[in-house]
């Protein structure tokens, strides 16, 4: 069976303002005989949906996740499939960089480059900006920007701001989002 928006919404009430997924009562066409719908009424009508943390090999937690009729799906795309009627092409991008903030508001459906043009700050970054590190042969900042997968050369520069301010102006230019290298907002 296709999953639908109306087989969703059928059996998901979604919250969009706490981004919160709840089971239904379910009717009884889901089900062999009244004892069993029955029983996962009892067990689940009214309960939290989705709320099965997914995490990465890396144990960073990547979202939520959950099932419908035994097949799993991740909960911002039935989110998405719940509030638009149809699931996204493409990914869905959690724009405060928080996975777990299934706020519709939160929700933005993007390629996989605009994906990321809104990523947060890398872990391994130390001078606290994308696309700007500091290079310890030539004693100057460096910023660059990657660009369909070309890593563009912004400049060097003697002071941090100066580098900043490069790649700033190149977030502007190829439309990097505007929470593009903040941190993680958990």
């Amino acid at each position: 069976m296709e999953l639908t928006a109306e087989i969703v919404r059928e059996l998901l009430d979604y919250n969009p303002n706490t981004g919160d997924l709840f089971w239904k009562e379910r009717p009884l066409k889901y089900f062999k005989n009244k004892h069993d719908r029955d029983k996962w009424n009892g067990k689940f009508s009214g309960k939290e949906a989705f709320n099965t943390t997914l995490r990465k090999k890396t144990g960073r937690i990547s979202g939520k996740k959950g099932k419908i009729l035994g097949k799993q799906y991740l909960a911002h795309r039935i989110i998405w499939l719940h509030y638009y009627g149809c699931l996204p092409k493409n990914q869905i991008d959690h724009i405060n960089h928080n996975t777990m903030d299934n706020r519709i508001i939160n929700l933005r459906e993007v390629t996989n480059s605009e994906n990321h043009r809104n990523r947060t700050l890398q872990s391994n970054n130390k001078v606290g900006y994308n696309g700007v590190y500091y290079d310890k042969y030539t004693n100057k900042y460096r910023a660059h920007i990657t660009i369909n997968n070309v890593l563009k050369c912004l400049g060097r520069y003697a002071a941090l701001e100066e580098a900043v301010e490069a790649r700033r102006i190149a977030n502007i230019k190829y439309n990097f989002h505007a929470n593009h290298g903040a941190e993680k907002n958990d």
